[in-house]
């Protein structure tokens, strides 16, 4: 027999159902929006061991809403949050036998902490997210956080149109949208997915008049702002901060704008530190 933790009422015999019993608990007692403004998400504070996950958190703060993304296929309530630093993320998983993960990711490196039911933590570091293709130069044609960190951090308004080029929907949709953030006094700029080719550039420049010479993410903060839903995807920001919520698909015009507006409206009109 094994207990969920030591100030648990009731014991176990079988750890998978009793995650199932303890996430559906935790998920009726947390807010039913898909972000959470806080140092850990509900789902988590609530566990014996979040003390000992806070204290690991202090070199990497979360500078956001934690984004609930269990739906993604963890076996137990799953969280992302941005922090401080454009391209640093951190995600927080349950496991299957009620331990902790936490998750410092970066292009550089993951750094992974798992806590077990002591509250002690084993530490690993994997590879970063990095889509740039072997051999190939590090600016050639790579949109990366640090161009991310200039353009935000400049304090003006725009939006980053991430888009695939073998997309028709989405390439028809370029100039709609660039004309669209022109009409509203916003910057526009547009960041092709990390497997769209020179190739497809040349073959969407000539059928809907886009530029040919276009950039690819390579991009932790694109990706984990865009990488739960499909796309084409429309991030907005302002005053060094991106909005939380992500625009997906190609709305009309009118939603378009009142999505924009809403997002605006959440952000800060003068220069912040994210």
């Amino acid at each position: 027999m094994r207990k969920i933790a030591s100030n648990s009422s009731f014991e176990i015999s079988h750890p998978r159902k009793a995650l199932c019993l303890l996430t559906s608990l935790i998920l009726l007692a947390s807010p039913t929006s898909g972000a959470v403004d806080a140092l850990l998400p509900p789902s988590i504070e609530v566990l014996p061991c979040a003390g000992a996950v806070k204290a690991e958190l202090s070199s990497q703060m979360p500078s956001g809403s934690w984004r609930d993304i269990t739906s993604t296929g963890a076996l137990g309530p799953k969280f992302r949050a941005p922090t401080s630093k454009i391209g640093n993320w951190l995600e927080i998983e349950l496991g299957s036998d009620f331990e902790i993960s936490l998750l410092e990711i970066s292009r550089a490196a993951t750094v992974t902490r798992v806590f077990d039911k002591t509250c002690r933590f084993e530490s690993k570091i994997s590879q970063g997210i990095n889509f740039q293709k072997q051999n190939e130069s590090k600016r050639a044609g790579w949109f990366l956080d640090e161009d991310i960190a200039t353009l935000v951090k400049t304090g003006s308004a725009g939006i980053i149109y991430v888009w695939s080029p073998v997309d028709q929907e989405a390439a028809s949709y370029f100039k709609t949208i660039r004309q669209f953030a022109r009409q509203k006094k916003l910057d526009f700029t547009a960041v092709a997915t990390s497997e769209s080719t020179l190739n497809d550039f040349v073959k969407v420049s000539a059928a809907y008049g886009i530029p040919a010479q276009q950039v690819r993410a390579n991009s932790v903060e694109i990706y984990m702002r865009t990488s739960i839903n499909r796309r084409p995807a429309t991030l907005v920001y302002r005053g060094g901060k991106f909005a939380d919520s992500t625009i997906y698909g190609i709305p009309s015009s009118d939603k378009l704008s009142a999505e924009i507006d809403r997002a605006l409206s959440s952000l800060p009109k003068s220069s912040s530190i994210r």
